[in-house]
């Protein structure tokens, strides 16, 4: 599990969004952000091509529930890596979902930075969610939205250096 707090310092992407192409390129800049928002909760499970994020607002309602899928989280120097696979499931907190950014996918297909057989592996990753979310088994029935942080846990810093450490 990662929390992420409203206000936790961040690094992103400069401009936040990134089109394909230049994700495809790689080699973008980083600018300092702050965490702006309400808080969220990921979940990942060891070996999945997916996490699970739990979202509030910033009066501390639930929003709903994000599945990213990804790569297996990896460990890092500073915690964990992954790679986004661009495709995502968006729940509302009365269970109804969409899928999230399939034109990015289809961006990516056709770009290169995915295959066609990646895809289809990605999608059955998500279907498989799609059928836990729909008999509504861990990690949605697990009571995660009723879950709150201790109040005293102090935000996190980003070290001088980040950029240059190693796996």
């Amino acid at each position: 599990m990662l929390w992420i707090a409203p206000g936790t310092p961040v690094k992103w992407p400069a401009g936040r969004q990134l089109a394909i192409p230049n994700i495809a390129r790689g080699g973008w800049t980083f600018e300092d952000a702050i965490w702006f928002g309400g808080g969220r909760l990921m979940l990942a499970e060891a070996g999945a091509s997916h996490s699970t994020y739990v979202m509030w607002d910033e009066s501390d309602e639930l929003l709903g529930w994000y599945v990213n899928l990804e790569d297996p989280w990896r460990e890092s120097p500073f915690g964990f890596d992954s790679t986004d696979h661009l495709l995502d499931i968006w729940v509302d907190p009365d269970r109804s979902w969409r899928w999230k950014d399939e034109d990015h996918l289809a961006d990516a297909i056709e770009i290169g930075l995915f295959t066609t057989e990646q895809a289809k592996a990605m999608r059955t990753e998500g279907e498989r969610m799609i059928q836990r979310l729909e008999a509504w088994t861990e990690p949605f029935d697990e009571g995660w939205e009723n879950w709150r942080p201790d109040p005293d846990w102090p935000l996190p810093s980003i070290p001088d250096g980040w950029a240059n450490l190693k796996n």
